[in-house]
């Protein structure tokens, strides 16, 4: 199936929320483009989402019908903030924890696939635990 890269992108950061709703529906979600990436005035748990575009190769000569396939792939990156005074190194590996298991394999019903999905432990900043889980993307798109 073919992609935009808008429908992507929101396929994707729906992907986000799902995974993260139900388990920790207070953490406050942010997405690249729409949001803003201060911190919350709060002591509120919260993440933030951020999709980077890296290739996109043409995948396949033009069939009969005239259009071109091209594969685009990038990088998933969604920052997990959890204040420290609030278990932070522990809820923010849950946070991160919970997108890679959600994530790790998922194909998208637009036709985006995910791979590689892992996190890394940032450490303490400014009051919060850090935690960055990133995964592959890859989609095609024709023209």
């Amino acid at each position: 199936m073919s992609e935009s890269s808008e429908q992507a992108v929101n396929e994707m950061y729906a992907a986000v929320k799902a995974a993260i709703v139900v388990p920790f529906p207070d953490v406050e979600r942010r997405y690249d483009g729409k949001d803003s990436h201060t911190p919350p005035d709060t002591q509120t748990s919260w993440i933030y989402a951020a999709i980077r575009h890296a290739d996109g190769g043409q995948a396949a000569l033009a069939g009969a019908d005239g259009s071109r396939r091209w594969n685009r792939t990038g990088t998933l990156i969604v920052q997990c903030f959890v204040p420290i005074n609030k278990k932070g190194r522990e809820v923010a590996t849950s946070i991160a924890a919970a997108l890679r298991d959600y994530i790790q394999g998922l194909h998208t019903v637009g036709g985006v696939w995910f791979t590689n999905a892992t996190f890394r432990e940032v450490g303490v900043s400014d009051g919060w635990y850090q935690v960055n889980f990133s995964a592959t993307f890859s989609y095609d798109t024709f023209s």
